[in-house]
């Protein structure tokens, strides 16, 4: 009751400020309507219709059952938690919050495994971070690389610190319950390691049996489902925009005391936003490290339209929406922290294998002094860079195989290596 009172006032306030100030509210809608449709729309709408293309052909429950050894191993994990890290990591935010909630329906995870699971499948789109944040916001792809390394790694060392917490802090029943699981599971021919990718095939070809569908049917069903992904994400993208340019005034005021950034009221909000902010907040005089953190950093965080998404996704099972903010703020933290640290070693094999890194080659326009348009200047995004993003594309496929064959080859020895 007591929430939805607040939510009413809320959304009344908010209503109020729009009629108030319809045209920062219109100038605000324009600004996350071009920076969707001449950047986020076109770089990311290949590659969700390759990703519907892949779940429908069963590729994702390929890399899910490839890295059932690492997340049972090393994440003390159950062996289904591939999938939803494999969704996660490669669809985005709400695929791996989605398939993280599925997975706590059918009782496959528990609830503090889903709790876990749920911080490390929330992820931003991998070709997001490499060709829309490193070709189209900061006109360098090395720099989406370098992000996106950061944030992945940066995932996994809580999901790590916790499962050897977890090994060290269980009892002997628990891992006698454990081993003789094992046992009998490595009893099984089929679960020797050098039946792994077997295995893996069949469930993919038994997941594709069960879609069903040919491949006309799954290209033409994928097409409309990316584009319907993509108009929720403009309409989150928009209403954020909206929301930060109404909150500008108070920022303004919070600023004079806690010296924060503006980019960080967007990125706040929503990831895209954030991003973008970032990269025409700095300009050339700055080193290139630190928009990169910044960058990773609102990624990691994800945004608050991302976040509600993860809440939809999560209603009717008992994961908690608090511990999930917690597990972002910390990711946040520390994928900045470790593009710094990554920078110098970065940019030395740059140098060494592709040349002098080119300078950042941000947003020159800096934004407005003037609250009023700090975010209504005209937005210098250009189509003709725009044709930039095919070359990355097939790139940026290959390093994802590559992690699905990393998985795989990695799977094989730590059945043995790490069974107790």
């Amino acid at each position: 009751m007591r929430r939805t009172i607040v939510l009413a006032i809320v959304s009344i306030l908010l209503v109020a400020a729009v009629i108030r100030q319809p045209d920062a509210t219109f100038q605000a809608s324009l600004q996350g309507l071009t920076l969707w449709w001449t950047i986020v729309f076109p770089g990311l709408m290949p590659f969700l219709v390759l990703f519907e293309l892949m779940s429908a052909f069963g590729v994702t429950t390929l890399a899910g059952h490839l890295m059932e050894p690492l997340t049972r191993k090393l994440l003390r994990l159950p062996g289904p938690a591939g999938l939803a890290i494999a969704a996660g990591w490669s669809g985005g935010y709400a695929a791996g919050s989605e398939a993280t909630a599925a997975l706590r329906r059918s009782g496959e995870v528990t609830r503090s495994e889903g709790q876990r699971l749920l911080a490390l499948a929330h992820m931003p789109n991998p070709l997001f971070m490499i060709i829309v944040v490193g070709v189209g916001f900061m006109k360098q792809p090395a720099y989406g690389f370098l992000a996106a390394i950061a944030i992945w790694t940066s995932s996994l060392i809580p999901a790590l610190a916790i499962a050897f917490k977890d090994r060290l802090m269980s009892g002997a029943s628990n891992r006698t319950q454990r081993g003789s699981t094992e046992k009998s599971t490595s009893s099984n021919p089929s679960a020797a390691p050098h039946k792994l990718l077997t295995r893996a095939a069949a469930a993919m070809q038994e997941a594709h049996d069960l879609d069903g569908r040919s491949f006309g049917k799954a290209l033409g069903d994928a097409t409309v489902s990316a584009v319907q992904k993509l108009l929720a994400a403009g309409g989150i993208i928009i209403v954020c925009a909206v929301i930060v340019r109404l909150l500008e005034p108070l920022w303004d005021a919070a600023s004079l005391l806690l010296h924060l950034p503006h980019w960080v009221l967007a990125a706040l909000f929503e990831s895209h936003l954030g991003a973008y902010s970032v990269s025409s907040s700095f300009n050339a005089s700055v080193s290139a490290a630190l928009p990169i953190a910044a960058t990773a950093a609102a990624l990691a965080w994800s945004g608050l339209g991302a976040i509600a998404q993860t809440s939809a996704a999560i209603a009717g099972t008992d994961l908690r929406l608090l511990p999930f903010l917690a597990a972002r703020a910390v990711h946040a933290v520390l994928a900045a922290v470790l593009v710094l640290l990554l920078w110098r070693p970065f940019t030395s094999l740059i140098q060494k294998h592709a040349g002098a890194l080119s300078a950042a080659h941000f947003d020159h326009t800096n934004l407005s002094t003037s609250s009023a348009n700090r975010w209504i200047n005209d937005v210098f995004i250009h189509t003709s860079d725009l044709s930039s993003f095919w070359h990355y594309i097939p790139a940026a496929l290959l390093v994802f195989a590559l992690m699905i064959l990393s998985a795989a080859l990695l799977s094989l020895p730590l059945r043995f290596k790490l069974r107790r």
